[in-house]
């Protein structure tokens, strides 16, 4: 039998019968800080869809990724350019063909900017993505 305790009025306190002065107050809650905000809902930018900004949002992320030996920083977009073309030098027929149709999309971009800015301007704003690339590459630190 469990051991319980009589207090005045008849109350008997012990398993699951906290004492009188210790229990909580009516109307008082246990979370004394109360139930946290809900957290701001962020509006897809540009009117695309919820599905595709989440996307996005995903594939700008940077993770570290482990090439050749050595880790290096990368957004998850381009760490998923870097499996495809993996897969594609493995023989993989899906990525060659995907590949083959980016690249095609790629050159006919290309070709359209080379035509609209003169191939003077063209060649200083393809260089441009690669300098910005290169200046937010930050070096792991190896763990010890």
């Amino acid at each position: 039998m469990a051991r319980s305790r009589t207090y005045g009025d008849d109350y008997e306190a012990g398993y699951n019968k906290p004492l009188k002065h210790t229990r909580w107050a009516k109307g008082q809650s246990g979370n004394l800080k109360g139930r946290g905000k809900k957290s701001p809902q962020r509006s897809p930018p540009d009117g695309l869809s919820e599905e595709n900004a989440r996307t996005l949002r995903l594939l700008d992320e940077e993770v570290s990724v482990n090439v050749e030996g050595h880790a290096r920083r990368m957004t998850q977009g381009e760490a998923v350019d870097r499996a495809l073309l993996r897969q594609a030098v493995a023989g993989g027929i899906r990525a060659i063909k995907l590949l083959d149709e980016r690249r095609a999309r790629a050159l006919a971009e290309k070709a359209a900017l080379e035509a609209a800015l003169g191939r003077e301007k063209s060649a200083a704003l393809t260089a441009l993505p690669a300098k910005l690339l290169l200046s937010r590459i930050r070096p792991v630190k190896a763990a010890m």
